[in-house]
């Protein structure tokens, strides 16, 4: 049979020639080469053979045309076809011709090539809804935590007094180990201090001195530690408390990491409890529901000893100073004040190291 004529070739069709002769004679053509159009592709044809035809035949050696899909890398490939027919169906890129991924190594449907990195989590504060492969990036609110360290309290320990504040203090050998005048103010901050270099009570009276509140000493190797009293134990009013090596220096680390806590010291326990927040930052567990709408920050002057100012002003006759006192100025308050009233009535002598005058030469007016 013969197939309706049209235009041209698709690629991969197979090509059959026929000749007719002026007399109406039809002849098969056999080249040479393979009878397959290939796009923008030139064959040599160097011999041919015809064969007669008879197309009013009916003797069953008519040609036959078998209409189909002829190449081999199309889905739809007919092995039996011996004419492209057009036909032919193709998978996309990426693509097999059931539709599935070439590469697709987590097996989600997904091919390797369109997947979207990002946090799957729709829990997580950075859900992406849109990716399709979780890459480790997904950020939560950050839970509450508490836990507890063991503490115990010195021997020669000021009065042991409950205490909660937000500032634990490291003093480790960027501060001398505590052994020296300890340069940072210290009030409302719990000191925890490494031991080593030095007493015990001498590292407890530099914090004491810098204002702390309470003294934590651990001990430089992971077990526990009991504090000798030294020198200075009679001069300590704050309470003083031992710990572990262990727990010491993880305590040491989680403070190097973390600014938000509140740290409760009791008589045998040390309490931190971390509070939680919420994706935008806002804490849960706020039951007044307080709103800070401003924040400003003030600084407390000091002198380089750490002592009282007491006396006349070196640059104005009249007028006379009393400050300084510090955290200890409960203390210290009632003594200074006898010195200053002796010092105005009768112009006794103060005390050099809270008299004023002790730095007229380093700052003079």
């Amino acid at each position: 049979m013969l197939i309706n004529l049209r235009d041209g070739f698709s690629n991969g069709e197979t090509i059959y020639w026929f000749f007719q002769t002026s007399t109406g004679e039809m002849y098969e053509i056999t080249t040479t080469t393979d009878n397959v159009f290939v796009l923008n592709s030139i064959s040599i044809i160097s011999s041919i053979e015809l064969s007669a035809l008879d197309c009013n035949s009916t003797d069953g050696n008519e040609p036959v045309f078998l209409e189909g899909c002829t190449d081999d890398s199309a889905c739809n490939f007919d092995s039996s076809a011996n004419t492209n027919d057009g036909s032919c169906v193709y998978s996309y890129d990426g693509f097999d011709c059931d539709g599935n991924c070439i590469n697709d190594l987590d097996e989600d449907g997904v091919c390797d090539e369109d997947e979207i990195l990002g946090c799957t989590d729709n829990n997580a504060c950075n859900f992406n809804p849109s990716a399709t492969q979780y890459d480790n990036s997904c950020l939560y609110p950050t839970p509450s935590l508490g836990y507890d360290l063991s503490v115990s309290p010195a021997d020669w320990s000021g009065t042991l007094i409950d205490i909660t504040t937000n500032e634990l203090v490291l003093i480790d050998e960027n501060n001398d180990l505590g052994c020296h005048d300890i340069e940072m103010d210290l009030s409302n901050s719990i000191a925890l201090i490494k031991r080593g270099d030095c007493q015990f009570s001498l590292k407890a009276l530099n914090a004491q001195n810098a204002g702390a509140v309470a003294v934590i000493i651990y001990n430089n190797n992971f077990g526990s530690i009991t504090l000798g009293a030294g020198d200075f134990a009679s001069d300590i009013e704050i309470p003083v408390y031992a710990m572990s090596g262990t727990d010491g220096h993880n305590l040491a680390i989680w403070l190097s990491e973390t600014n938000s806590y509140v740290a409760n010291l009791y008589e045998h326990t040390l309490n931190i409890s971390i509070p939680s927040y919420d994706c935008e930052g806002n804490c849960i567990n706020d039951v007044d529901a307080v709103e800070i709408v401003k924040h400003e920050a003030g600084l407390r002057p000091t002198v380089k000893d750490r002592r009282a100012l007491v006396g006349n002003h070196p640059k104005f006759a009249n007028v006379f100073v009393f400050n300084g006192l510090g955290t200890r100025g409960l203390l210290i308050a009632p003594l200074l004040s006898l010195q200053f009233v002796d010092h105005l009535d009768n112009a006794t002598p103060l005390d050099p190291e809270v008299d004023i005058t002790r730095f007229k030469e380093e700052y003079p007016c």
